[in-house]
């Protein structure tokens, strides 16, 4: 990049979107927007301004998966995103991305989520491949078909990693979950469904591992009275403890459904393509 270019994105959000960040969202396959969000502040410097798109998803009506806020080149990315954590966890948006278009701060959207502590941090101006890998949690996800057709696997066969989760999750009456977000939702949507059915209530709470360690509780407390680390709640009355890795989270999923008398192999994942 000439010093020249760089200058002008320096004191510019929108060229700064223009040129650094449009592209990298269009390769990760979402088809932008006008920002939702756009604050210029006070003293008019467009250097510290931001603007803030929501990625939507045609297929779950519209509702914004992922948000990313822009800044100009060279900006602090750190100051102030605290609203922006708050609003994405309030929307059930499923990772927040902040970035000047060459350092990129993403965060998925839990209950632990502080500023300051991204799960990456990556610099695309580094060549380092590392950092590309860790852009795909921002990547939009496509159904994974043959011709037409969806692949569905049963829970414990499914090979689940932190950036490969499942797509949906079909349950045993054939209904299918929202899209997956995090990796704990395999085990929320299964809560969701259990729950939803009558299979799981509050009275049949708590219901934890072999070990005693607890997966699901009508209070969102461990057996010795801590609170959950993290946790998400379903329905306003079941709390899933969700402080667990993405193996965790899937090996506590079959749990619950053994739990309440149901067969594991009877719930199955589509992956994303």
């Amino acid at each position: 990049m000439h010093e020249s270019g760089a200058v002008a994105l320096n004191r510019s959000v929108s060229r700064t979107f223009i040129v650094l960040v449009a592209p990298i969202l269009n390769t990760l396959g979402w088809d932008l927007a006008t920002p939702e969000y756009w604050f210029i502040p006070q003293n008019g410097n467009d250097a510290d301004a931001r603007m803030v798109h929501y990625m939507r998803l045609e297929s779950a009506g519209n509702r914004p998966m992922i948000a990313v806020e822009t800044r100009a080149l060279g900006s602090d990315i750190t100051d102030g995103i605290e609203f922006h954590l708050r609003k994405s966890s309030s929307l059930g948006i499923a990772e927040f991305a902040v970035t000047d278009g060459r350092k990129w701060h993403l965060y998925p959207i839990l209950q632990s989520t502080r500023v300051g502590e991204p799960s990456a941090v990556c610099d695309l101006f580094s060549g380092d491949t590392a950092n590309i890998a860790a852009m795909t949690m921002l990547r939009y996800p496509r159904r994974a078909t043959d011709n037409g057709v969806k692949h569905w696997i049963p829970l414990p066969e499914y090979d689940i990693k932190r950036l490969d989760k499942p797509a949906e999750i079909m349950f045993p009456d054939g209904s299918v979950s929202q899209r997956l977000r995090h990796v704990y939702d395999v085990q929320r949507y299964v809560v969701r469904w259990l729950h939803s059915t009558s299979r799981l209530s509050a009275d049949m709470c708590p219901i934890q591992t072999r070990r005693g360690a607890m997966l699901v509780n009508a209070t969102p407390v461990n057996a010795s009275g801590k609170p959950f680390k993290n946790y998400a709640q379903t329905d306003g009355e079941l709390y899933v403890n969700t402080s667990r890795d993405a193996i965790g989270n899937q090996r506590a999923a079959i749990d619950i459904i053994k739990a309440v008398g149901l067969k594991a192999v009877e719930f199955k994942c589509r992956p994303f393509v």
